[in-house]
């Protein structure tokens, strides 16, 4: 639906919502597209809003693959759980393709359980009264990456999961924290995100209840807050480095959180 006429377009990405009408927009995307198959050689799956999460997914063999999202607004009523391995969802044009729940929810939008997904270039806009997370990895060496998160409960959980990265992310306003680490997860990557106005009484990154051994902080920037930015409740080896807010780190339980080290 255009912004100006309210009109539904058609293209050769197939009938959507365009938010950015214009043959201008269409030859940028055809440019974007083309230089991404050359890079990476394959294309994948590319779905449009008037397709369900269910119908992208039906695009993919067991073995996983890539699907494009083209522009416009994907609407949340339920919770979505991909249970295969080697998922991507990708935006072609990055923040124009955007996940939106409106009512407030006690389930993650969408929980990747498969191992190696990841989540790419996507604007993430939660209910602030949802008592979860817009975005669960619980499949080992997944990740999310260069997603836009606004309001909301927390924008990541990593539970469960190993060798995980949630990298170059920008966080705005969550009600708890905006990242968590959670459930015996082990090995997991935190680096170069930006929080924006976090809640008081919240952290930008919580290792919390049952987080263990390793783990990497690195290079994420925090404006808008005077609260603690980093809160290891348990876990081990945790390294922290290069943190633009690092002397707000908080280490919880100090027999259980041993072996923390920042470089400055």
């Amino acid at each position: 639906m255009s912004r100006t006429t309210g009109q539904t377009t058609s293209g050769g990405l197939g009938t959507h919502v365009s938010q950015y009408p214009g043959d201008q927009r269409l030859r940028n995307l055809g440019h974007e597209l083309g230089n991404t198959q050359r890079r990476i050689g394959y294309f994948g799956s590319i779905v449009h809003p008037g397709m369900s999460l269910r119908q992208a997914m039906a695009t993919l063999d067991k073995s996983g693959g890539t699907i494009w999202f083209s522009e416009g607004i994907w609407f949340f009523r339920d919770a979505f759980t991909v249970d295969r391995d080697n998922v991507v969802f990708r935006a072609i044009s990055p923040t124009r393709s955007k996940f939106h729940r409106v009512d407030a929810a006690s389930s993650p939008m969408i929980t990747f359980a498969g191992e190696r997904c990841k989540l790419i270039g996507f604007e993430i806009e939660d209910s602030p009264n949802s008592t979860a997370p817009a975005i669960q990895l619980e499949g080992d060496r997944s990740s999310v990456e260069d997603c836009y998160f606004v309001n909301g409960y927390q924008a990541v959980s990593i539970s469960r999961a190993d060798n995980c990265r949630i990298s170059r992310n920008h966080v705005v306003a969550c009600t708890r924290e905006a990242i968590e680490i959670t459930g015996a997860s082990s090995r997991n990557m935190v680096d170069n995100n930006f929080f924006e106005s976090a809640a008081i009484g919240s952290y930008d990154i919580y290792f919390g209840d049952s987080a263990t051994d390793g783990g990497a902080i690195g290079n994420n920037h925090e404006i808008g807050s005077s609260e603690t930015c980093i809160s290891i409740k348990t876990g081990s080896d945790v390294y922290v480095d290069n943190h633009a807010a690092k002397r707000y780190l908080n280490i919880l339980d100090a027999t259980s959180a041993t072996c923390v080290q920042v470089r400055t």
